[in-house]
This record gives C-alpha cells, structure tokens and sequence, in this order.
C-alpha cells in the first residue's frame, strides 16, 4: 500500500483532496489542477486507493458533528405546519409550563445548571433551518435566565414562536411566588420531545437540589436522524411502505364535530386552551389492571375513551386519530434529547356493541401498525395527499401517551401550561406518575364554542371515570345516544356552516354574502348535514376555497332503469339476419383459419416453434427473431391456436401441427374469400386490411413493417373507414352508442352535456354521436393518446365552437392531463380500453372525471378474433395487468365483475344480451352508471354565484368538486369536497381588490390582443396560454398584431419565440419592455441560460439538475420535470438556452465551459449540497463539464446521468446530410422524403475509416433509382427550395405547419450544437449512468459508438440502460417521460445512500 499512500499525498502536494462518498472514489481541487498525468494514476490504481480509504479511521469527526443533518420525519411536518400555507398553520410546535417550588431558585445557580445542561446535550444547541435540515452549533453565546412578573413571562412565552435559524429555541425563566418561586418553561418541540423534556427537568432538579452533575449521552440524536434516513432503503423500511400503500383506500376522515360558524367570529390569533383532569393512584392502578386482564395497554384502553368520545358527538362513526408515540429507537437509558416522537395512524372503524370491542379493536390496530411503524403516519399523509392530488391531509385529533415514561414526579409542582401544534384541533395527552394520570386536553380556540368543547370534555371525565373505576361496563352495550348534540348556529339556514382560515377575507361583508349564497344553495340542493370551508391565500390577490360537503343518504337505485334499453336490439335485426346466412359463416370461417395459419407459418419461419423428432418445441423469443416489443404476443398466440385447434398440446412445450394450409392453398382460399364477398357483409377494404398485415406478418414482427403504416397507406383513411365505419361490428356498436344517447339526452334536453370521448382516433364514432346530440347544449371533447389524429379532427370540427380538441392518454391519471374531478355526464370509448397498460387503473382513472350519476359508454372485443390477432394485435399495448396474463381480450361477464367491482353502485348493462346471435360478431356495448349515491353539485351555479357576489372582480373562477367517501349502509355519510380558485389578475380588479399591482401599458395592449384572439375572457396576465388552446398558428397571429400594436425594434420571429418558450402575457410584457431598455447591453450581458425551479414537497436537501438540449424549449420537457419532482428527492431545476444569438456568436470551444460556468453558478445560488445532474442529448456534454465544476468547489454529485448524448466523431459532414439528420427533430426520416433506403447515414457513420461523408458518398450507396433522383433533386435545389421541401413533408407527415424562416433558423442551432459535440470532455473523475433510446435508428442508433469516444474521459464506471421511446420520445411522450423519472429518482435515492 506504500504506491497507494504516495500517491495520496502527491495529491495533497498537488491540492487535489481526494476521499470516498458512498463508496465511490472522488475529488476536491480547484480548476484544472488535475494533470492528465495523476488522471491516468488514479484511473490505474483506483481499486487500490478505495481499499486503503476505507481502511483509514472513518470516524466521524468532531467537526463534522457540526454539518447540517436532516430533519425527522415528525419534525418536517411541523416545519411546514409553521407556514401561512397550510391549513390551521402560522404556529410552531411548542410546549409552555410552569412549575412551583417551596424555595426561592437563585438565578445565577438556574442559569449556571441550563448551561452545562446545553454543553452536555447538542441539540440544546441546535438551531433549525428552513432548507429542512438542522444543524448543532459547536459553542454558543452563554445562556441567560429570564426574571420577571409570573403573568409578563407567561404572555412572553406560553405562545412563543422561536424563530428558525436563530439559537436559542428554548427559554428559562423564573418569577416570584409568596416564599418560593415559578419555573418558566418555554421551548419549541423540534428541539426536544415530551420524554426529553421530562428527562431535561429531572436533570435540572438533580443538579440543582442534589449536586448531581448532569450527563450526556454516547448516542446522538444526528446520528439517530442519519439512520432513520439512510433507513429508506432497507427491506423493512420498503416491506412497511408497501404496507401502508395497500391500506391508503381504507383510510378515513377525521372526526366530524360541530364547529363554530366563522362568518360570526371576530378576527382572533389562533390559540390553545387547556382542559385538564386526573385520575388517582386507585383508580389508575384498577384502569391498569383491568386492561391487563382482557390483554389490553393502558394506551389502548385510553385511546378507546377518547375515540368514544368523539364518536358520540361526530357525524361519522368511521374515523381516524393521529397517535404520537416515542420511537422504539430510544431507550430511557440513553439518556439522549431529541425530537424522537413518530405518528401512528389509528382507525376507528368498529365500535362494536361494548367498551371491550372497542377497546380490543384500538389495541389490535396499535399493535399491527407497531409492527409496520417504519413507515411513519406523517408519510402515509402525505401518500394519500398525492393518491388524492391534494395539497394536505387534515388529520387534526391526537392522542400522545407519555404513560410508563415518567414515573419520578418532579419536585417542583405543575401550575399551569400548554402546548400548541400545528394542524391540531384536540391534543390529548397522557402521562402518569406517582400520583396517578395526568390528562390535558390542549383545545384549538376558534375551532369551537367553548360551552360545546366543554360538554364534550365533560363527557370524556364521564366515560374515564365510569371505565376506570366499574370494570363491569367493559362488557356493557356502549350507548351512542346523540340526541344531545351541541349547540346549533344561530341561522337556521346556516345549520353546522363552518369557516376557517383567512379571517380578514372571511369577514369581509361581501365575502359574508357570498359564503351564506353558496352555503344555501348547497344546503337546499344536496341535503347536507355539514359544510365546512376553508379559506386560503395563494398570493395577495388570490384565494383558494376548500369546501367540504357532509351529505345525507340518498335513495340508491341500481343504475339505468331511467332510461329503457330494452328496445336497442331492435336496430340491429336486419344485421342479426345476415350474420345467420351461409355465405356469411363460410366467408368468415375463410377470413380465420386464413389468419390462423398465417400466424402459424410466421412462428415457424422465425423459428419460435422448433422441430423436435416428431412434434414442435415452443421456445418463444430465444433467437431473438422477434422485436421484443412483440415478444408479449407470442405465448398468447400459441394458447389461441390450441384453442382453435391448429395446434395440439402434448405437454413440455411440444405440440402437434393439426392443420396448416400449404403455399398453394393460400392463393385459392384468398380467391375464394374474394369472390363470396357481399356488399352486405360490410366493406371489402377490410379483407384488403387483414390481407396486407397477413402478408406481411413476419417483417412486422420482425419490427420491420409498422403496422400503422399498414393501417393508414399512404396516409389514406380507406381502412379505418372500413373498419370503424362500414364493417357489421362498427355497424351494431354505433347503433348501441347512438340509441343510448338519443335516449339520454331526451332525459336530459334541459342541461348542458360535458362528454368526452377518448380514443376517437379518425372520428368514426364522433360523427354519429354529435348527430344525436342535435340543437342540445353540450361542450364535446374530442381527444386521442395520438397527436397524429388532431389536426384531421381540427379541420373536421374546428368551426365547431362546442368541441374541444385536446390529448388524452389514459394510462395516466387525468388530472394530470388538466381534466377536473366529476367533470363530464359521459365518457365514450369505443375499443380503447382493451389498448390500455392496465384495465382497473384506467377504469379508477376515468371514475375520478365522471360526475355523479354520469355514464361511462365503452365498446370492447371480447373474443380473441383470429384475422384481430394477426392484424390489429400489433397496434396495442403490451398489458400490464394481470387479468390479461395469458390471453387478449377478457370477456363479458368479467368486464361486469370488473367495473362492478370499481362502482359498487350500480350495475353494469351490456349488449347484445347474453345468448343473442349478435354476440357472435366478437364485440360488446357497456354502459355504466357511476356515483349513484351521489347528488350532483352544478359548479357553474357556485361559479354564478361567485360572480353575482363580486361583480367581475374574479377574473377567473376555477371550480373542481372531489367525491370522497361513498355510502353503502344506513349509518355511513356521503362526503364531497369542492375546490375553488379564484383569480384576480385582470384590469378591473385594481379597482375593487386592495394591494393589486396595477397593469402597466404594454401589459393591457397584450391583455386585449390576447382576449381579442382566444376569444376567453377568462385570460389572465399569468395565464398560461397553452391552457387555453395556444398552437403555433394562433402564437404567430399573437405576434403579427404585438408587431402592429406595439412601438418595438424586436422581429417577428423573435417575439414570436418568446411566445412560445414563456406563454404568459406578464413574461411577455417584461421581455418587450426590458429588451428595448438595454438592446445596446444585451450580447455583453445576458445570459446563454434560462432555468425554472419546481420545487418539491420532499425534505431532502438534493437539487436535480436538468440540461435541455438548444433545439428544445425547457417547456418540452415540463412533464418529465414535474414527474422526477414528484420522486421525492428534492427541487428539480430545468436548464436550457435563453439567447440564441449570443449562443451562435459563441466560439465552438468556448461554448460548453461558458454554459457549465453559467449552470454552476445557478446551481451555487440554490445553496445546497447535493445535487444529481441530468444530461439530455447535447445537455449531456455540459452535464459533464458543471460536474467538474461542482465538485472541485466542494458541492456533492450524487449521481450524473447523461441521456442519449456522446461526442459526434471529427469527421467532415456535408450541409445537406446535416439536413437530413436536422428532419429527425421533426418526426422525419429519409423515408418520409421518399427513399426506400432510409439508413443510410448510419451506415455512412458506421464506417470508421470515412474521414469525410458527402452527399456523393450517400448516393454511390443507392442501388434504387428512384433514391438517387430523389436525392439529385434535393441537391439541385437552393437551401430556400430545399427547406420549402421539408415544411411540406413535416406538415403532411405531422399536421403541424411550420414557418419555413422558423425551421431554417433552428437548423443554424443544430448546426451549431452538432460541431460543438465533435469535442471530447475534460477527464470526469465520477461515474456515469448512460441511458439509451431501444427505438432509434439512422444516424441516432449511433448512441454506443458516441459513447465509445468518451471511454477515456471518464475515470469512474459507465453503467448503460435502455429506456423506452426513440431519441426525442424517450424524454416527451408521457408514458416514457414518467418510465425514465422513475429509474432517476431511484439512481438518485440509491447513491444517496
């Protein structure tokens, strides 16, 4: 090891640090003190220097016991509590209490103990910093005592706030009492919990009375915190996740108690008062002892009279309680101070008949969740917070049990006290001692009229008593009387209307007004027991309403019978008599055992089925013959052609061959088809369609053929006609769909219809059902998963101003995709949800959207029809859910269980009828009611009534109404929450809304271009525009008017993409403005960068960093941010170029170390010390470059993943070849343009010895004449001819048209950044992940051999990945945006610890 070590210090000589982080060699210098030289040593002898590391002393030192730390799990809930931004916030977790001694304490002798009690005990020291972490100061100022009146100390402290970062966050005081003298305890519960406290006043009085000097402790609470979070990864930590994740659903609410109207309430600081009682020595020992009896805990026994109650004066008898309990990683005997509390989520949920049943019930649920604890209550909140997409999840009564923690009694005598936490409207608390139990009661104020929370404490002593001292009632019937509930509000009208929250807006007249409209309203039409509203502040301007609705039972029906299907059969007659024709069943049974043979011969030529002796061997995809995204068909096949009896099971994977036509009965047996075909058998295009796909069954599954190419030649809808318009099946299903809405909207002709239709696709559905839909009022939304189908379905429908154009992807939730709760009285699908990842998700998915007593209509293929298996199998998805294992398609009666399962409410209808002779043409019609025990809530009458109230002043009034719990027996409440946004930005508000910042000039021009455009009022100064429908046709009419409107120097296409990268009037405005202020300064001191920080709800103190290649605006990749925020790791920051010229204007070299440069700066102004770095594509190079950055100035990586990046080799590359490569950008390829061999480039690429690559050497490749002319063409035409080529070619490939200044100038960036990337990075000490697209090709299936230049720049491991999606999807499309967010945040988890 003596090479090793002098190696090591040559580095020190050198000021090279080098040290191992998380099992990974790394280094500390300053900018290129790292010669190649030393490079080369280390990368040689890195095994060697790891082992000698780790075998040096890796204790921790002293002043790293000094570094900030994370924060508990409990103490990040109570830092965020703390904030205006949460509900019941704007106070800390703090306990006040004063205790009386005999004696006068002399100050000096206080003050003396309290500061070798902070010397002995670090977080006495420890101060808490709003990054959640925590952080223990070395030496500290020395600590003064308080002196003072009794009540001056108590208003000083009893409700004191201790500011973060700010040490002490504890006080001492003492005050004079006849002879002897008060002790003033004050400090904020981050710092210490109950047990630490008790155990700190024990130490004090030992010290103080007894001389005994205090101790510290070998354990720290950092190191406890450190192990709690390096815990995450453990089995246990993720077995207890999955735990709790399966229990999310069964979760319930709080505890609902009449509360106090908060329109009557004066403006008050929310405070806490205490109610307390006591149990003595007896009663204490017998409550003890007769829970020991039965099994039980004195905590069980405890919790069950809280529970009781609150169950006696709740509306709901099914609730949860927040019990705070002490960790079992801390023991009496350490004699550690800290916050070592976690939170339990108890469910009362079966008050059975006796106190006993009760009881029994609490104490098995404390024991199960003991054993899943490390998974804490705070992070299932918080799960159910995003399962629910909400903000926060209330869960305000608590239970905390000190009991057999403090048996020694303090000497000094409890007085007074009070303890106030965030979130809380009861805290009950328990302790015993010498002298018995102790139980506070510390009471949210303003949360209910005291003669209420009187009673109710009232009855608690009541029922303590009873079961303490009489063990007799255990087994007696509990009594649930609740004829005594509390006072009732004084307006009758306003019975049990609650307020919280922002009380300068609650009590504002207007406001007053405007709740008591609302509230009637709901009152009058929901049959509601309860409204409870809160109020929030979002801005200054701006307000948030959370209403929560306590409905009462509503009759249940079971579904449709409102509306008479009986008769829709009767459509379909004449079709059900061709379907029993000969001709019809011989035609039919050709088309399939046609099918079935094709799929036979394509599984023996690709050798998935082998010759063994005199059998056949199933042996799938060893030979990989078949591109894997096809491999999940395979087995299905092989049990379908069992089925059909082609194949014959003989056990071990061998079959027999029953039938299989020969070469020459193919040719006869297609004539045959052909010439019985009937006109009214449907469309003959559809023989043509299967045939195609047939013929071609095994280039498709050979990956290549694509089938939608297939579906669509030419770009031609003769096929899709042909299928979802003309065939028998199209025919009877949209026969379905149109009888059942002709006869829904007669029920309903007086309201407007939201529908949605997902997977409309080439809108064959769409046109019959906006037929039935007539004169009625409804708002039509016509989505696809697939953009390819929305600019057809624009030109179609455009001028209609009643349907809505817009993505839709049901495998992801939609709310993510900006749809609202209970938005739509029906959603329409017609053979979509057999093309889904996971049929229940889906389902769950689309229930969320669906309004109360709204209707899912749906049509699915429910046999595994042979001519779908080989010809339209290929367009669906590989099924991830379990119910489709082994097969394609599932049937009927399962689709009923399914959807029955998911909405037990009603049941669901299909057609044809079971044993009809329509069921054999292979497909079904649903329809399903959802939410029947739900009343609808009209958000467009609250919408009115706000508006009526304000008289415009919202400019914007965003109404969602959630649907939360369901009602299935007598005794259980329907609960629905509506949440309201609403938004004052516009012009007139300035007027009416105190403190709104008025709009300047260009902000009001912009306002009326905008409005005048959109043609939507609702169009704030912060909108983003791109959710009011902004394509870039209508941004480039936006832009042509700003040009006309506004005095500015700026260009068209300048404006024009400032439009697009910021969509908001107000970013726009700052732009106009700051633009001709400083047009002179710009290219000395703009920045090359532009960044945009999501900011993350995790406690982690990570940063991931994104880089956006030049091509790309940050916003293309908004959704792939926001799902690796939501990975919990910390706050993500996008990163991409802002000033293009100035980029262009850059000198090759200097262009990557000026935007590392610019991105390590903005990484430094975030103050943190973790960070993950993410390199997509030409970002990728620049991920390399601030990584160097980051660590020479001591900043920690935990993790660079670069994506699809690698440097280009140094090869000349002829303009027109940069060209064709730029058209990928666009979804081009050479074959869009014509070109039979569209792989040619990458075969250009892949000879290493080209040292230049021409458009000469392209076409001495070209065999096809056709090619060569197509590529003479292009060569023979100015860039301005060639450049008019590819707008076309983009417009007929994608429907997007693009200006052709537009495309041209973003060409000169590619240029730019493609002769940037020939550079090879400076030496990277760390290692790397490398993700590779599976779908590239051409000049992109280059990634290994970019990847292979970089072989030598990086010292650490390359470990390669493959993701889903081609270069460009890989990163956009959602599905594998979401895919690649996952493994990131994993990475990033993993070298966290």
């Amino acid at each position: 090891m003596s090479e090793v070590r002098e190696i090591i210090q040559e580095c020190k000589r050198k000021g090279i640090e080098i040290y191992i982080e998380n099992n990974k060699l790394k280094y500390r210098t300053y900018k290129n003190a790292i010669s190649d030289e030393i490079f080369k040593m280390l990368r040689k002898n890195k095994n060697e220097i790891i082992e000698y590391l780790v075998n040096q002393n890796n204790i921790e030192t002293e002043n790293s016991l000094y570094e900030p730390f994370p924060l508990s799990t409990v103490q990040s809930a109570y830092l965020l509590g703390r904030g205006e931004s949460y509900s019941f916030g704007n106070t800390s977790c703090h306990i006040y209490q004063e205790y009386i001694y005999k004696e006068k304490l002399d100050k000096n002798k206080v003050e003396n103990i309290w500061n070798e009690l902070i010397s002995k005990h670090p977080m006495l020291r420890t101060v808490i910093n709003n990054n959640s972490t925590q952080q223990t100061i070395k030496k500290v100022e020395t600590f003064k005592v308080l002196e003072g009146d009794t009540n001056k100390l108590r208003d000083l402290l009893e409700n004191k706030i201790y500011p973060l970062k700010k040490w002490p966050m504890f006080d001492i005081g003492i005050s004079e009492k006849n002879d002897g003298s008060i002790l003033h305890f004050s400090m904020d519960f981050m710092i210490a919990d109950w047990s630490s406290i008790w155990f700190l006043l024990s130490e004090f009085e030992s010290a103080y009375f007894d001389g005994i000097e205090p101790k510290g402790s070998d354990y720290s609470f950092r190191e406890y915190c450190i192990q709690k979070y390096l815990f995450k990864n453990k089995k246990k930590y993720i077995e207890d996740r999955a735990f709790w994740s399966k229990k999310l659903d069964t979760i319930n609410t709080y505890p609902i108690l009449p509360t106090i109207n908060r329109l009557n309430v004066d403006e008050k600081n929310d405070r806490f008062i205490r109610f307390s009682t006591k149990l003595g020595v007896e009663e204490w020992r017998q409550l003890k002892k007769t829970s020991s009896c039965y099994g039980l805990t004195p905590n069980s026994v405890l919790l069950a009279v809280y529970a009781l109650s609150l169950m006696k004066w709740s509306s709901n008898k099914k609730f949860t309680i927040n019990y705070t309990v002490l960790s079992n990683a801390i023991t009496s005997e350490d004699h550690c101070v800290g916050d070592f509390t976690e939170t339990s989520l108890i469910s009362i949920d079966d008050f059975g008949k006796t106190f006993l049943a009760l009881a029994t019930s609490i104490n098995r649920n404390i024991f199960e969740n003991i054993d899943h604890s490390s998974y804490s209550g705070v992070e299932v909140m918080r799960d159910i917070a995003r399962q629910k997409n909400i903000r926060e999840v209330l869960l305000p009564y608590v239970f905390t049990s000190a009991v057999g923690t403090n048996n020694n009694k303090l000497r000094g005598n409890y007085g007074y006290g009070i303890t106030q936490t965030p979130q809380v409207f009861i805290d009950c608390q328990c302790t015993d001692n010498i002298d018995g139990l102790e139980i506070n009661w510390d009471v949210r104020e303003n949360i209910f009229k005291l003669v209420d929370i009187k009673n109710i404490f009232s009855d608690f002593k009541a029922q303590l008593y009873k079961y303490s001292s009489n063990p007799l009632e255990w087994e007696n019937r509990i009594c649930s009387d609740t004829t005594n509930r509390l006072t009732k509000n004084e307006d009758s009208k306003l019975l049990n209307l609650n307020i919280f929250g922002d009380d300068k807006f609650i009590n504002d007249p207007e406001n007053k007004e405007m709740f008591k409209n609302i509230s009637e309203y709901i009152f009058a039409k929901e049959n509601c027991e309860e409204i409870i509203i809160s109020v929030k502040n979002s801005n200054k301007i701006n307000r948030e309403l959370d209403i929560s609705i306590i409905q009462s039972p509503k009759e249940s029906s079971n579904g449709i019978e409102h509306i008479n299907l009986d008769d829709i059969d009767k459509y379909n007659e004449r079709l059900e008599t061709e379907l029993q024709t000969i001709e019809y069943k011989k035609v039919f049974n050709l088309r399939d055992n046609l099918a079935l043979s094709c799929i036979l011969k394509a599984l023996l030529n690709l050798r998935v089925l082998t010759k063994d002796s005199k059998y056949y061997r199933y042996v799938g995809n060893i030979e990989k013959n078949v591109d894997e995204k096809y491999e999940w068909i395979l087995d299905r096949w092989i049990s379908e052609l069992v089925s059909y009896n082609v194949l014959i099971d003989k056990g071990n994977a061998l079959y027999k061959i029953n039938t299989l036509y020969k070469t020459e009965e193919f040719d006869k047996n297609w004539h045959t088809l052909y010439s019985l075909w009937r006109d009214e058998f449907g469309d003959i295009e559809i023989i043509n369609y299967i045939k195609d796909n047939l013929d071609k069954i095994e280039d498709i599954l050979k990956g290549v053929t694509d089938p939608v190419e297939l579906l669509y030649p030419k770009g031609l809808a003769k096929y899709t006609n042909a299928l979802y318009k003309n065939s028998i099946n199209s025919i009877i299903i949209n026969n379905y769909f149109c009888q059942f809405i002709k006869k829904y909207v007669s029920k309903n002709s007086s309201k407007s219809l939201q529908i949605l239709e997902i997977g409309a696709g080439t809108g064959a559905s769409t046109e019959k059902i906006l037929g039935e839909l007539g004169e009625n009022k409804y708002k039509y939304y016509f989505t696809d998963s697939l953009k390819y189908f929305l600019p057809l379905a624009k030109k179609k429908y455009g001028e209609n101003q009643d349907v809505i154009i817009k993505q839709f992807n049901a495998d992801i939730d939609p709310y993510e995709q900006g749809f609202l709760p209970n938005q739509f009285d029906l959603v329409i699908g017609a053979y979509v949800l057999e093309n889904v990842q996971d049929i229940k998700k889906t389902l769950k998915y689309l229930k969320k959207i669906i309004s109360p007593n709204g209707y899912l209509l749906f049509s699915e293929p429910v046999r595994n029809e042979p001519w779908i298996m080989g010809s339209q199998i290929f367009m669906m998805e590989t099924p991830q859910d379990k119910i489709r294992e082994k097969r394609f398609f599932i049937e009927p009666n399962e689709w009923a269980e399914i959807l029955d399962d998911i909405e037990p409410s009603t049941k669901s209808f299909l057609l044809p009828k079971e044993g009809s002779i329509l069921l054999n043409h292979g497909a079904i019609f649903i329809a399903k009611k959802f939410k029947n025990n739900y009343s609808k809530i009209d958000v467009e009458e609250i919408n009115n009534i706000i508006q009526d109230s304000y008289k415009g002043i919202f400019s914007s009034v965003k109404t969602r109404y959630f649907n939360e719990l369901t009602m299935t027996e007598k005794d259980q409440i329907i609960s629905g929450k509506i949440q309201i946004d609403l938004y004052a930005d516009n012009e007139e508000s300035q007027h009416t809304i105190e403190n709104i910042e008025k709009l300047n000039d260009t902000e009001k021009i912009l306002i009326a271009i905008i409005n005048d455009e959109f043609g939507d009022p609702r169009i704030s100064s912060s909108s983003n525009l791109y959710d009011y429908g902004a394509d870039s046709l209508l941004l480039a009419r936006v832009a042509t008017k700003i040009i006309s409107k506004i005095k500015t120097n700026l260009t068209f296409e300048a404006i024009l993409r400032e439009l697009i990268r910021e969509p908001t009037i107000r970013s726009l405005a700052v732009f106009l403005e700051r633009v001709d202020d400083i047009e002179s300064e710009i290219d000395d001191h703009k920045k090359l960068l532009v960044s945009k920080l999501y900011k993350s709800y995790s406690t982690s103190d990570t940063l991931s960093v994104i880089f956006q290649g030049p091509l790309g605006n940050i916003s293309d990749i908004e959704y792939f941010a926001k799902q690796l925020q939501i990975q919990n790791n910390g706050n993500v920051m996008v990163l991409g170029i802002d000033d293009y010229n100035k980029f262009l204007n850059t000198s090759n070299e200097d262009v990557i170390p000026v935007l590392a440069q610019e991105a390590a700066e903005e990484i430094f102004n975030q103050k943190i010390k973790n960070v993950q770095i993410i390199g997509y594509s030409f970002g990728g190079h620049i991920g390399i470059e601030v990584s160097r950055y980051l660590l020479e100035r001591g900043v920690n990586v935990l993790n660079l993943s670069i994506i699809e990046s690698g440097s280009i080799p140094n090869v000349h590359v002829d303009n027109i070849i940069l060209e064709f490569i730029y058209l990928n950008n666009y979804g081009v390829s050479l074959s869009d343009l014509g070109l039979e061999k569209e792989n040619i480039i990458s075969e250009e690429f892949s000879d290493t010895k080209n040292s230049n690559i021409t458009i000469n050497s392209i076409k001495n490749h070209l065999n096809n004449l056709n090619d060569r002319s197509i590529i003479n063409k292009v060569c023979n035409s100015s860039e301005d001819e060639r450049f008019e080529i590819y707008t076309n070619v983009v417009y007929k490939k994608t429907g997007v048209l693009l200006e052709k200044g537009k495309i041209l100038e973003k060409f000169k960036i590619f240029k730019k950044t493609f002769n940037v990337q020939k550079q090879t990075p400076s030496p990277y000490f760390g290692n790397i992940n490398y993700y590779i697209a599976k779908d590239n090709d051409d000049f992109f299936a280059q990634s290994f051999k970019l990847l292979k230049l970089w072989e030598n720049a990086i010292l650490g491991e390359i470990k390669v990945d493959y993701i889903g999606g081609n270069h460009f999807s890989c990163i956009e499309n959602h599905n594998f945006a979401k895919e690649l967010a996952i493994k990131l945040g994993k990475e990033c988890k993993n070298d966290e610890n």
